[in-house]
């Protein structure tokens, strides 16, 4: 064989291998738009803050999500990452309880999303020192199609502040 036809198949295998493992370019469509979501640090009823994003499977197979990571958090602790069926993303509230859906959530690692289906990737946080103010720059989630591993991330900047104003445009005027 010679160096010509050996070449683009060398290409071939690193540009699967580029788009495939650990990167983004799959079926997941994940919701965000480079914005800020912070919630009053004093809002805290004891279990946590959630932030949501929409979550669809634009692919012509199911989609599981095999784990969900906070992205350079700060002060932040991960207690849950749950799946739910509905239409709209929760946001950012202290209590979900309220929301459609809630009551039949289920851990999101290992559940499914059929395709041309979406859910809300809920995650529910903790601060690691009440005192002090919490940050991530949304999350990653890992899922699989069945044959290939993907890694999306979202894009909303999730915060948990004394002074949310401050915050908010703390985070804005940073250089990116």
């Amino acid at each position: 064989m010679d160096k010509l036809a050996i070449a683009p198949a060398a290409l071939l295998v690193l540009a699967l291998t580029a788009c495939t493992e650990g990167r983004a370019g799959g079926p997941m469509e994940l919701g965000g738009s480079d914005a800020v979501a912070c919630i009053p640090a004093e809002q805290d009823l004891g279990d946590g803050f959630f932030f949501g994003e929409w979550v669809g499977n634009t692919g012509t197979s199911e989609i599981v999500i095999d784990a969900v990571q906070l992205r350079d958090a700060s002060n932040f602790s991960l207690v849950t990452a749950s799946s739910m069926s509905v239409d709209e993303a929760i946001g950012a509230v202290v209590d979900p309880a309220s929301s459609v859906g809630w009551a039949d959530r289920v851990d999101a690692v290992g559940s499914g999303i059929p395709p041309g289906r979406h859910v809300n990737v809920v995650v529910q946080l903790r601060l690691d020192d009440p005192s002090g103010d919490g940050e991530a720059a949304g999350f990653d989630v890992h899922y699989s199609d069945g044959s290939r591993d993907f890694v999306d991330s979202s894009t909303v900047v999730f915060q948990v502040s004394h002074d949310c104003d401050a915050a908010m445009t703390d985070w804005r005027e940073r250089p990116r």
